[in-house]
């Protein structure tokens, strides 16, 4: 299997954890190559996310995002304020019921740990995991010099430009965001030459832009967005909540 399908399946499978959960799925993996600490044509997962809004209470929590401060700060700002497994949807774990299936779901998201090789425990990809290193060089913005980030879906403005300002490499994306797409459907931030040019804010580090791939199993990335959007949304407060009858796009 290509290179970067195989870790595009991957960043499917954290999407489909997500869903899971309620949230929006839309999953990531970070992967190291060309670097001092693996060896010679070879590559890891580092890091990975998926969106974490409804379970944070932050509208920022993008699965890119997610992906980073895990690797960079060990998730201050994304697992360790995300509500507890039997919390309802306003946040309250006293005298609510949430579903058996979504209590389990949390909770095995609460304590996931990526292993790269499943089947082989004593690996050496798996001591590169976000939760379970020592390696300080990892903990640096510089790392992302030498990363790739795949994501089923192309990064919204905001994680767009947040990708360029850490010096993400290349990115490798699944379907389109026509909405809010920052890496071509609506502003170019990737593009060194346009990114400082489409943003009013001044960021330092949007100048130096990055690779991009697009269209990497981009079916399987639209069919699992659908299954978001199909079913009724258990976050959602009562009065916004879409009737199953109802039909969407």
């Amino acid at each position: 299997m290509e290179e970067d399908e195989l870790y595009m399946r991957q960043a499917l499978d954290v999407a489909s954890r997500a869903l899971q959960v309620g949230e929006v799925p839309v999953g990531c993996v970070i992967v190291l190559r060309d670097h001092p600490l693996v060896p010679e044509g070879e590559s890891v997962v580092i890091s990975h996310g998926a969106n974490q809004v409804n379970a944070t209470r932050d509208a920022t929590r993008h699965a890119e995002l997610v992906g980073i401060d895990r690797l960079l700060t060990g998730s201050q700002s994304t697992d360790q304020l995300r509500l507890p497994p039997t919390a309802d949807t306003k946040g309250s774990t006293v005298g609510t019921v949430v579903p058996e299936s979504v209590r389990q779901a949390r909770a095995e998201q609460w304590e996931d740990r990526w292993i790269n090789v499943k089947d082989d425990v004593t690996h050496w990809k798996n001591s590169f995991g976000w939760r379970n290193n020592d390696k300080e060089e990892l903990r640096s913005i510089e790392i992302f010099k030498s990363c790739c980030l795949y994501v089923t879906c192309e990064p919204c403005i905001q994680c767009a430009a947040a990708l360029a300002t850490v010096g993400m490499k290349r990115v490798v994306y699944g379907c389109k965001n026509d909405r809010f797409g920052g890496c071509g459907s609506i502003l170019h931030l990737h593009k060194p030459e346009q990114g400082a040019e489409q943003t009013t804010t001044g960021v330092d580090g949007l100048s130096g832009g990055y690779e991009l791939r697009q269209g990497v199993l981009e079916e399987e990335a639209v069919i699992l967005l659908r299954s978001f959007y199909d079913r009724e949304n258990f976050h959602a407060p009562d009065s916004k909540r879409k009737s199953k009858d109802q039909k969407y796009d």
